[in-house]
């Protein structure tokens, strides 16, 4: 407990608090241009998700590796690792995300990490709880791009911090699982045939997926 009072007095005093049944969680706020950024917003669908996931499919989360794309503030996924899953695999492409996400996934879970009293070591890691909660970099657009056997594209989210050891690591290739979740990731017509893709190269065969979009 003292390492994660550590994180969290490390963090602004407004935290948002969320509740899902007798599961509580809080999100760490964004400062100034971050804030206004579309991964700096609690989206009602996220919680709407994690609602779903609560009470009509726990049986599908429980013991089982899961995957959020579009993860913005994590909810959702953060919400899936307390209903039981064994491990929670959350994904975005901007910085503001993925720094935003690991801030999150440190002031709910930090007391479970296996590295150790020191909150400096924490801070600087992307997984907490021995890896049962992540955080991975994940552009579609690379997996549509390998299933058709052409080049990854460029991107702005490839930036130089995203590609050092500063940035968080990309998702691993080939990996798959049997729950993959996400709500509200379509923003412009040509993500849909990436998205698409991302099933068919992360959903498992005789997987669960849930997407509201």
């Amino acid at each position: 407990e003292g390492q994660a009072n550590d994180v969290l007095n490390s963090q602004p005093l407004y935290l948002v608090e969320l509740e899902l049944n007798e599961h509580r969680l809080v999100v760490v706020p964004r400062e100034g241009d971050d804030a206004n950024a579309v991964s700096g917003y609690i989206w009602p669908s996220s919680m709407v998700l994690a609602r779903l996931l609560s009470d009509r499919w726990p049986d599908v989360l429980r013991g089982q590796d899961v995957l959020e794309l579009g993860s913005g503030q994590g909810v959702s996924g953060m919400f899936a690792s307390k209903l039981g899953a064994k491990t929670v695999t959350l994904t975005d492409i901007g910085r503001a995300s993925l720094l935003g996400l690991r801030a999150n996934i440190l002031a709910n879970f930090a007391a479970e990490t296996d590295l150790g009293s020191n909150s400096v070591t924490a801070e600087v890691s992307w997984e907490v709880a021995s890896g049962s909660l992540r955080v991975r970099r994940y552009l579609w657009e690379d997996d549509h791009a390998a299933l058709l056997g052409e080049i990854s594209p460029r991107h702005w989210s490839k930036d130089t911090w995203a590609c050092s050891a500063a940035g968080p690591p990309k998702l691993e290739d080939g990996s798959l699982f049997p729950v993959v979740i996400a709500a509200d990731v379509l923003y412009f017509a040509n993500q849909v045939q990436a998205l698409s893709t991302v099933l068919s190269c992360r959903l498992a065969v005789g997987g669960f997926g849930l997407l509201l979009l």
